[in-house]
């Protein structure tokens, strides 16, 4: 069983989701949503085909306020982040593979399953 807030883990996917929504051009566009396993993890890796974000921004873009959108407080990621390295003393962070994806959840090594996904999503 996963030792994890559900409420926060679907709103912190919702955010990173919506980022990704936010990121793709109005006519086109792909989201992609991956979950795996590792030994000691479950990762979640959101990317989309959008506009991505400068590299200078990857060190700074969980801290309060900094955002790349016109509209927006820039509360999101540095809130994502709390729930994940914080309360969940996990690993969120910005990669690079081509396009900017977030491994948005690495829980503790408790983990021995997906249970997690389903009762955040009701699969």
């Amino acid at each position: 069983m996963v030792m994890a807030d559900a409420d926060l883990i679907k709103w912190t996917l919702e955010n990173l989701i919506k980022n990704s929504i936010d990121a793709l051009s109005k006519s086109s566009g792909k989201i992609e949503i991956k979950a795996f396993k590792s030994k000691k993890y479950i990762h979640v890796q959101v990317s989309d085909t959008g506009k991505g974000m400068p590299k200078k921004m990857f060190k700074k873009i969980f801290r309060a306020g900094v955002t790349t959108k016109q509209r927006g407080w820039g509360l999101g990621l540095s809130l994502a982040y709390r729930i994940i390295k914080e309360y969940h003393n996990g690993k969120i962070r910005v990669l690079i593979d081509g396009n900017v994806n977030i491994d948005a959840i690495g829980l503790d090594s408790a983990i021995n399953n997906m249970v997690l996904f389903q009762n955040v999503w009701k699969l």
